[in-house]
């Protein structure tokens, strides 16, 4: 569940401070100032946004977010795939790994991912990953939001 700060005055930072202490770590901010965002966003790492509906269609959690993501795709896979066939083996690897909910390709196939419910299936995916493709790197990294 994301919960939805409004206003990013002093009260507004105040109150992310107190969610984040309290272990809150789906926070998300509405502030129709573009320097209240940005402060805001590079301060304490959440998603600001200045509109209503884009705050609301925000995904709660990993596995909202691999729902809205599974019907899309990168139109340049196939054609990544047939220059470099290792991409398809990066993405079947992800995709088999315990606790996997979406693998795909990022921008033009430098890299691909898996997108995991918790860090700690993230973590527990990397080392596995790493342990079968011993020459690859692999890294477990957070939803940046």
């Amino acid at each position: 569940m994301n919960l939805l700060v409004i206003g990013l005055g002093s009260m507004g930072k105040r109150r992310i401070r107190c969610l984040k202490r309290l272990g809150v770590e789906r926070i998300i901010a509405y502030d129709p100032r573009a320097d209240r965002r940005a402060e805001a966003a590079a301060a304490y790492g959440i998603a600001t946004f200045a509109d209503w509906a884009e705050a609301a269609a925000a995904p709660a959690d990993a596995r909202a977010l691999a729902e809205a993501l599974a019907p899309l795709g990168n139109d340049l896979t196939d054609a990544a795939i047939g220059l470099a066939p290792m991409v398809a083996t990066a993405l079947t690897d992800l995709a088999g790994l315990p606790g996997c909910l979406l693998s795909r390709m990022s921008g033009s196939g430098a890299t691909c991912f898996g997108l995991f419910a918790t860090q700690d299936e993230a973590n527990a995916a990397a080392k596995a990953l790493a342990a079968l493709r011993p020459g690859w790197w692999v890294a477990a990294a957070p939803i940046l939001s």
